[in-house]
């Protein structure tokens, strides 16, 4: 059962990110854009940012086992930057630790992130092992394009913490494509 600051953060968590997709970057955000389209007939869109997290928003006080607690929540606000160092837009991040898996203790927990860009919204949705976090691999997840240029693309996306200390830069990379029923490129 959640403690009553525990539910206050995952709505508050809820609200902001609510808002924050209908209402998009802050003015005067910068106009680049998240990826180019490749190539391909199918009309893709690659995007590769890195994302740090200087500042993160927790239900219980940060220790370096807080990450590994089930039942551990927190919330980010960042700032998204291309491998140039431009900053191209601003995201929402929604972590929750859900489960500790019996065999090896590790800790799994669910990841979303509505990331906005001048032109357009993401939402990205990752259950990561704590342990592959902490250790710089790779984690898999889906996301999909919600408003612009992204609407009705999905696929998908991966992420991994480049350095494991403050301000705790990740790379995240997606492929989004159209869907349709008979090909397996989208969500």
């Amino acid at each position: 059962m959640k403690s009553e600051h525990g539910r206050l953060l995952t709505v508050g968590v809820v609200a902001m990110t609510t808002c924050w997709a209908v209402a998009g970057p802050a003015p005067g955000a910068a106009t680049a854009q998240a990826g180019t389209a490749t190539p391909d007939h199918h009309g893709c869109v690659t995007v590769d940012f890195i994302e740090p997290t200087p500042s993160f928003y927790s239900n219980i006080p940060m220790t370096p086992q807080a990450p590994y607690t089930v039942g551990f929540q927190g919330a980010a606000f960042d700032t998204i930057y291309d491998a140039a160092g431009n900053k191209i837009a601003t995201s929402v991040v929604a972590s929750d630790n859900v489960f500790k898996r019996d065999s090896d203790g590790h800790v799994f927990e669910v990841v979303d992130e509505v990331m906005n860009f001048p032109d357009g919204t993401l939402d990205g949705h990752i259950v990561a092992d704590r342990n592959a976090v902490a250790a710089g691999s790779w984690v898999s997840g889906r996301i999909q394009g919600i408003s612009g240029r992204y609407a009705g693309l999905a696929g998908p996306w991966r992420w991994r913490l480049n350095v494991v200390a403050p301000p705790y830069p990740a790379h995240e990379t997606g492929v989004l494509c159209p869907h349709s029923d008979d090909d397996d490129s989208g969500s």
